[in-house]
Parts: structure tokens; C-alpha cells; sequence
């Protein structure tokens, strides 16, 4: 809708800032179609999907916040960042039961590795999945505290 009803004007979209801003919104929503799609086709469990969508919405409305306040959004695009804010639906006992599973999957390889009935090159692939996950996390969260820490040196004391 943001393209519809507030575009990016000839100056916005030369403003690499602005447009990665841009980006990283509409990637998060084909990413989100994505992920529903998959699930849908592979059957993942419920609490996983809802837990990735808690940090989409997160990541999401980051992006919408820095997109309001760009210093050449306009109007219609601040209401539309403003109006695209949603609060994720956090719940404890779900993340607790994602946490749990992925624990207990993590146990189940390392016991199946001690008993000799591991694929070594199966777990080395797991373990560097979830390696490089752990390192993605990591940069999403550098990120956004970079991104908040710019946000408050830009607001005027």
C-alpha cells in the first residue's frame, strides 16, 4: 500500500538510505509469505511459525519506526509507517516450548553422536545451520542497536 498511496519521490529513491529502508520493509513481507507458504507445505508446527512472526513483526515495525522518522518522509508516508505498526503477540509459554524442543533436539543429536549413530556429516551440518542462525541473530541484534543508538543521537536535545 505504501507504493499505492505514498511512493518514494524522484529525490527519495536517489537517497540509498531511505530506499534500503524501503527494501528491507518489503522483504520482510515476502519473507513472511514465504515462511507461510513453507509451513503450510511442510506442516511446521504452529508455535514455531507464530515465534518467527513475533521477530518479524519486531524487525517490521523497526523499519517502519526509522521510515517515520527520516527526515524526508513525507506525510502520507508517515501515516502509512505509523498505521503499519503492529504489536506482536508475545506469549512465554510458547517461545518456553520452541526453546524446550530445540533443546531436546540439540540433546537427541549429541546422545545419537555419543552411541555412534550419528551421521558426523549430518551433525557438522546441523551444528554449522546452527552456527551460522545463532551469527544471524547476533547481527540482528547489533543492527538494531546501532540503529537505536543512531535514532537517539539524531533526536535534538
Amino acid at each position: 500500500m505504501l507504493l499505492g498511496t505514498a511512493a518514494p519521490d524522484a529525490e527519495q529513491q536517489q537517497d540509498l538510505d531511505f530506499m534500503l529502508n524501503v527494501g528491507q520493509l518489503f522483504s520482510l513481507i515476502v519473507y513472511g509469505q514465504l515462511i507461510l507458504e513453507q509451513a503450510a507445505l511442510t506442516g511446521v508446527d504452529d508455535d514455531i511459525v507464530d515465534q518467527i512472526f513475533d521477530f518479524q513483526i519486531r524487525d517490521f515495525d523497526l523499519y517502519a519506526i526509522a521510515l517515520h522518522g527520516k527526515p524526508t518522509s513525507t506525510q502520507a508516508q508517515q501515516d502509512w509507517a505509523a498505521g503499519a505498526i503492529r504489536k506482536p503477540m508475545p506469549d512465554a509459554e510458547r517461545f518456553t516450548r520452541v526453546w524446550e524442543r530445540v533443546k531436546e533436539e540439540l540433546r537427541a543429536a549429541l546422545n545419537a553422536l555419543d552411541e555412534g549413530e550419528l551421521d558426523v556429516q549430518k551433525l557438522k551440518t546441523s551444528l554449522n545451520d546452527l552456527v551460522a542462525a545463532v551469527g544471524q541473530l547476533h547481527d540482528r541484534v547489533k543492527r538494531i542497536e546501532d540503529e537505536r543508538a543512531a535514532e537517539r543521537r539524531s533526536i535534538p536535545r
